[in-house]
């Protein structure tokens, strides 16, 4: 299996990539990791679990024009992976949650495990593709835009 990794954020973009022969895909099409961080990028108090799931959920519920396209072709098989199990994330000193919290004035995120962590999101399954090239599009929306192109 080969993973695609979306953005948490919004916006559109094109990325090239390789993937090997014989190889299925398994690519989010929207999805949101929510982890507690105390005193980094949110208050003093570690959130608890429930809260976490219901803001994911929330996000998910929220997501409408949803689409995935294979070379042009719709795929109608995409999975909401729902609830999924708590736990703890490894983050590097740069990392994709300093984007966001820099944007909204809370700082940066340091690097460390973070916990709980949780998830909830849209995603597809693909079998291995024929070989050549291929044009692999993902779109959803919530209050904005996600459109990511892979070839």
């Amino acid at each position: 299996m080969f993973g695609f990794w979306q953005a948490y954020w919004r916006g559109s973009a094109t990325r090239k990539c390789a993937v090997p022969e014989g190889t299925g895909l398994f690519s989010p099409v929207a999805n949101i990791v929510f982890l507690t961080r105390p005193n980094v990028c949110q208050g003093p108090e570690s959130i608890p679990i429930e809260e976490l799931r219901a803001a994911v959920a929330a996000f998910v519920d929220g997501v409408t024009n949803i689409a995935v396209e294979v070379d042009g072709k719709p795929i109608r098989k995409i999975h909401r992976v729902g609830r999924s199990i708590v736990y703890a994330v490894a983050l590097p000193e740069d990392n994709v949650f300093d984007e966001p919290c820099i944007a909204a004035g809370l700082g940066d995120v340091p690097a460390g495990i973070y916990s709980p962590t949780v998830d909830d999101g849209l995603y597809v399954k693909l079998d291995p593709l024929e070989r050549g090239n291929h044009t692999l599009h993902f779109h959803a929306e919530d209050r904005a835009v996600l459109s990511k192109t892979y070839v």
